[in-house]
């Protein structure tokens, strides 16, 4: 990403997998672990695998096609949170900023106005 800041606000609802062999794993990685332990897991996973995803996109790339992107970073987390047995039910990409974004939309509103 060329050493830009982007700030991505990213919603990931997670859940305990009810598959059996996924089941299996949330018991054994998951069992001793207090909630907010867990609840830390898995926000450390999601923010690893967006920074992973950032890290080999352009800004402009994720904020002009976050359908694609969203999509890309679902299969990352289903592959990432699965050995621990967890499944992501949902994921919503909130706001977007940084400089790449604003530059972007000063461009967009320069030619609105022409």
């Amino acid at each position: 990403m060329d050493g830009e800041t982007l700030t991505i606000e990213v919603f990931a609802f997670l859940r305990v997998a009810n598959e059996p062999r996924f089941l299996a794993k949330a018991v054994e990685r998951l069992s001793a672990k207090s909630e907010a332990e867990i609840i830390q897991l898995a926000a450390k996973i999601v923010e690893a695998q967006v920074r992973h995803l950032v890290s080999i996109a352009a800004a402009e790339e994720i904020h002009q096609d976050r359908a694609t992107w969203r999509t890309k970073l679902m299969g990352s987390l289903r592959s990432e949170l699965a050995p621990v047995g967890l499944r992501i039910d949902a994921l919503t990409i909130g706001r977007l900023s940084g400089p790449a974004i604003e530059t972007q939309g000063n461009r967009i509103a320069k030619r609105s106005r022409h």
